[in-house]
């Protein structure tokens, strides 16, 4: 009997880490549309993940070679781009933070988010866009909107310290964001 309850409660805590037991509300981030392998760290614990899990604070999504999954937050969504490694930094009354650590995100998102990568933040409201963060360069392409010194149409470039806007030209696309 005793064992049968060790194997109960073992089981109940692996689903409550999985969040088998999270309710979705307005409040809540969606990962969905995953393909290919998303990894989910919650609690120091790292597994594969599936569509329809609902996001926590301090929630680590890395999506491994080949891979995309949306998150749907608020009114608006973002995709992730194989290879992009995020954190939920912060969660509270529909103001999201994400730490985006490497990758590419596409955020369409119309309340707004925060975005942390590189040492900055960047909020972003009512627009399309494109991040991308690699190890000593940023940018974000704006397609709809204005996001921090950029409007639609242009790219804002960190490298180092240094930051520039530029228009878009056809040769800054590739397949993500096509």
């Amino acid at each position: 009997c005793a064992i049968v309850l060790i194997v109960l409660s073992g089981i109940l805590v692996v689903l409550n880490i999985q969040g088998r037991f999270d309710k979705l509300d307005s409040d809540s981030l969606l990962l969905t549309d995953c393909r290919g392998i998303i990894m989910l760290e919650r609690n120091g614990i790292s597994y594969t993940t599936s569509d329809k899990t609902v996001l926590r604070e301090d929630d680590r999504i890395t999506c491994k070679t080949g891979s995309t999954a949306k998150v749907l937050v608020n009114d608006g969504y973002l995709v992730l781009g194989d290879g992009s490694q995020i954190e939920i930094a912060e969660s509270v009354n529909s103001h999201f933070v994400m730490n985006v650590d490497e990758g590419e995100v596409f955020v369409n998102v119309t309340n707004g988010i925060s975005m942390e990568f590189g040492g900055r933040q960047v909020d972003i409201a009512d627009a399309v866009a494109c991040l991308s963060v690699r190890k000593g360069a940023q940018s974000i392409s704006v397609y709809l909107g204005r996001v921090f010194d950029a409007q639609a149409g242009q790219i804002i470039e960190w490298i180092h310290d240094e930051v520039s806007v530029r228009e878009c030209s056809i040769n800054s696309l590739n397949d993500f964001n096509i």
